[in-house]
């Protein structure tokens, strides 16, 4: 490897982590090399409601477009299926699909050209008119200018500015979309999530892109693209998930569903616990602010980022939570709000505080001595908004 091969090489890997942690952030699975177990769902998958549609030796869960079997062309080999041959023609889930994630392994070959579509239905003559398609290709050999990863003709993964400007200093421009793909022959973790409020596509733990399905920029896209005289496309709002067959081999395996149920995942609950909470800062108000998420809904009152034990044999429990706030759990008691006074003078200004990206309160004076807090940090984040960057809770052993 020469040194312009080998810069390439740092800078890839270090633009891969950064940008995977938009999919980190939100739960989604990121393994950093291929399952060791495939088509086997862990105990806390299956505790949060993931299903598997390929279980390494059957294709009973699917089906042929239009047929009641799978295309002769299909074959289990090896823990995967397989696009082996002719007359394998597109394979679908028996079961239809509103709002769901989907987890999936797959294996291209070189130059080889596949697909996973969903909301397909049985009305036009292909799949592809009435489901979108994720891309998946082999991007070094393939002749298609649609990459893996891509909602072919309408999304592609687009660089942040920030990374962008990184690339620019450091003299390492490589154009305005990155590609996370592993090679022609090495299984890649696809990830899939489809609801009416949001959608995401991930490649090997990195993010690609959101959109919402009949959403403005939606319809716009569409009307530019080749599906705009399909009347049908993207438009179901629930159909079957397939696998398409384009004429070259590909395998999948690990195949994951999970049914979203009115568009939000089943949290499972093994306990709860009476807690009372107080404000952190009850006197501080944000100017142009309020606690509401990127759907607009109202923040939840409290949700937890942390849960602890104290570790001085009290058997209390701290709760870090999502507005800012840290709750003392007695044992077998409620909770006691951890309570922090507003920024003085000396500290400086709200807003410098907000430039620095931390506003930095004092620990109240009747809890000095008593246990050491450190409040969340408070960032300006796009539009003016507070954005919680990460908390520590610390308390002195008796």
């Amino acid at each position: 490897m020469n040194l312009a091969e080998s810069c390439r090489f740092c800078r890839l890997r270090l633009v891969g982590w950064l940008l995977a942690a938009g999919c980190a952030v939100g739960g989604v699975p990121m393994p950093a090399h291929a399952s060791d177990t495939p088509n086997t769902l862990s105990p806390a998958e299956t505790r949060l409601g993931w299903q598997l549609l390929f279980d390494g030796n059957s294709l009973e869960s699917f089906r042929g477009y239009r047929q009641d079997e799978p295309g002769s062309g299909w074959a289990v080999d090896e823990g995967a299926i397989v696009r082996k041959a002719g007359g394998a023609g597109d394979l679908l889930t028996r079961e239809e699909f509103d709002s769901f994630e989907l987890q999936l392994e797959y294996r291209i070959s070189p130059g080889g050209n596949s697909g996973l579509m969903f909301h397909v239905t049985e009305d036009n003559d292909t799949p592809w008119q009435s489901g979108p398609e994720v891309q998946i290709l082999d991007n070094a050999a393939g002749k298609d200018p649609q990459k893996a990863g891509w909602l072919y003709q309408l999304y592609q993964p687009a660089k942040p500015r920030w990374v962008s400007a990184f690339e620019r200093r450091a003299g390492l421009v490589s154009g305005d979309t990155y590609d996370a793909t592993r090679p022609a022959g090495e299984w890649n973790h696809l990830y899939l999530r489809v609801t009416p409020q949001a959608g995401e596509v991930c490649l090997n733990g990195v993010k690609y892109f959101n959109f919402v399905v009949g959403s403005d920029d939606w319809n716009r896209r569409v009307a530019e693209s080749k599906f705009a005289k399909f009347a049908a496309f993207g438009k179901a709002g629930r159909g079957h998930i397939a696998l398409q067959d384009h004429g070259d081999e590909v395998a999948f395996r690990s195949i994951k569903v999970r049914p979203l149920p009115e568009g939000e995942a089943t949290r499972p609950v093994d306990a709860t616990i009476a807690v009372t909470t107080e404000p952190a800062f009850p006197d501080i108000e944000w100017e142009g602010w309020s606690p509401t998420g990127d759907d607009g809904k109202p923040a939840q009152p409290m949700r937890p980022l942390l849960v602890t034990h104290a570790g001085d044999g009290s058997g209390r429990t701290f709760v870090l939570d999502q507005a800012g706030m840290i709750h003392v759990i007695p044992k077998g008691e409620t909770a006691e709000g951890v309570a922090l006074s507003r920024p003085t003078a000396a500290d400086g200004p709200l807003g410098q505080g907000q430039r620095r990206g931390a506003a930095r309160p004092r620990l109240s004076s009747q809890l000095q001595g008593e246990r050491r807090v450190f409040p969340l940090l408070l960032g300006q984040a796009r539009g003016g908004s507070i954005a919680a960057a990460g908390a520590r809770l610390a308390v002195p052993r008796a």
